[in-house]
């Protein structure tokens, strides 16, 4: 209903409180959460010119970022990871943009499409983002972070 009247944001924030634990962690409902998140992408969700997914309507970066991957997620999950690529480069673009407060997100995320990559068989293209994620927390000084991504 908040999606229907216009209320993009207050909508975000219900999912992302109220449903998305039950339907992802307790019921794995994949498709329900691929059509519940895609509406908050009213002019569609697919950027064809860029590679990258369009963003959700929601005024806040942040949300924006964790719409992208929560459905990336979901897609992934629901055995279509071909469709959550698109999603987690938008979401490492986001992240690119803002610079130094990005770097950490920016290395998750670069980590995460690897994975996908791999999953799908895109094995120059996983080592790739995994490097990069690596370089990335090592200019970050993140020691975890790098450590998780040498044993991939």
């Amino acid at each position: 209903h908040t999606v229907r009247a216009g209320q993009l944001d207050e909508a975000s924030k219900l999912y992302r409180n109220r449903l998305h634990t039950p339907l992802y962690y307790q019921l794995g409902a994949y498709p329900l959460i691929i059509d519940l998140l895609r509406s908050l992408f009213p002019d569609g969700d697919d950027d064809t010119t860029s590679g990258k997914a369009a963003l959700p309507r929601l005024n806040n970066e942040n949300d924006q970022g964790w719409t992208l991957t929560a459905l990336a997620n979901a897609y992934s999950l629901s055995g279509q990871p071909k469709l959550a690529v698109p999603n987690l480069l938008q979401y490492n673009a986001i992240h690119e943009k803002r610079g130094e407060r990005g770097k950490s997100n920016l290395a998750i995320g670069l980590g995460a499409v690897a994975t996908v990559y791999f999953h799908i068989g895109s094995l120059q293209t996983a080592n790739d983002n995994l490097s990069r994620s690596i370089a990335v927390c090592l200019n970050n000084n993140e020691e975890f972070g790098e450590a998780v991504w040498h044993q991939e």
